[in-house]
């Protein structure tokens, strides 16, 4: 016969595979939220608002600072 693990251990993985998966979608959101900041940004740029598409990519940049994107419209504004 195979051998079985004890409920308190079952319980333990679950809960650790539960925290993992959490955390995991904690990241996707802001990463969505991140991308359509720099969308928002070229689009403003596209249609010449400048000022306001300065101001988001600088919040833009403090979260993502390597993003040659984001340095690019910002040179552009």
């Amino acid at each position: 016969m195979g051998r079985r693990l004890p409920r308190a251990a079952m319980a333990l993985v679950c809960g650790v595979l539960a925290v993992q998966l959490a955390a995991g979608c904690e990241r996707r959101p802001d990463a969505v939220q991140l991308q359509a900041q720099l969308d928002e940004a070229e689009r403003l740029c596209l249609e010449l608002k400048f000022d306001e598409a300065r101001v988001l990519l600088k919040a833009y940049l403090l979260k993502d600072p390597e993003n040659p994107g984001a340095h690019f419209y910002l040179g552009r504004t």
